[in-house]
């Protein structure tokens, strides 16, 4: 009878340490899934509206992704020919005796500045997609069209872009192309980020802060220098940096994406 106890004992013990491991697997799964965040070597896209929207923005969320071994895409939606940027690129060409672009070829600079960054970021050539959908006026239904796209080739990535909060029009319209894409249940797991300049303005909103990873620092930083080439020879118009050089001036001071996953 004593070895009898002493075995329904054991038996017992091990079954409620087998439901304490169940438990504690399953609430894991939960955390991980919660926060939209993949195990390493999963897949994820990052939809950038404009070029310098990836590094400004969602940079260190990028280099957060690539530190954990998952497989980063870059998507370029628009190749930003609309920006008053290139009246100054080309106020400074005339001045250094080189003739004017126009738009075209404006567009296809901002797209090669898009290229080299993704590169110095740590992201596969194969992997880099170039769009051009029309720059400040951008289709919340063709975002989506590009989006489902993706999500048929990958249906279990985590899918990242602007808020929809975003004042910047174009911001907000893949923002609100990826929620609708969410509530539809097309796409599964969806990260937000606020742009650089609206950090405070939008902070009780977004409570996710991510750094650059230490290992990925300088690739952060080479993928911001792609933005300020200048060679016009080679046709490189450090067109990021005379756009915006106040937020690149922010992001050089904290190195962080600031998201959410709603």
């Amino acid at each position: 009878m004593e070895v009898n106890k002493k075995t329904g004992k054991r038996k017992k013990i091990t079954t409620v340490a087998l439901l304490a491991l169940i438990v504690c697997l399953i609430v894991c799964s939960m955390f991980f899934f919660h926060l939209d965040r993949r195990l390493p070597g999963g897949t994820a896209i990052f939809y950038s509206p404009h070029p310098d929207d990836e590094v400004l923005s969602m940079g260190s969320g990028l280099l957060e992704a690539l530190d954990r071994n998952e497989q980063v895409i870059m998507v370029l939606l628009s190749q930003g020919k609309a920006s008053k940027a290139i009246d100054q690129v080309n106020e400074r060409l005339l001045q250094e005796g080189y003739p004017p672009i126009n738009a075209e070829e404006f567009g296809a600079a901002r797209a090669k500045e898009f290229r080299e960054s993704a590169l110095q970021l740590g992201v596969k050539e194969e992997n880099i997609y170039l769009y051009d959908l029309p720059d400040g006026s951008l289709n919340t239904e063709e975002i989506k069209e590009i989006m489902t796209s993706f999500a048929a080739r990958y249906p279990e990535a985590v899918h990242h872009t602007m808020t929809y909060k975003d004042p910047h029009r174009d911001h907000a319209a893949a923002g609100k192309a990826l929620q609708e894409l969410k509530k539809a249940g097309i796409i599964r797991h969806t990260v937000y980020y606020i742009p650089v300049q609206e950090w405070e303005n939008l902070k009780s909103l977004f409570n996710h802060v991510t750094k650059t990873p230490p290992s990925k620092l300088a690739g952060h930083q080479k993928a911001l220098a792609a933005y300020k080439s200048w060679y016009p020879a080679g046709g490189r118009y450090a067109i990021g940096i005379t756009s915006v050089p106040g937020y690149f001036e922010i992001i050089e001071g904290a190195y962080q994406s600031v998201w959410s996953k709603r």
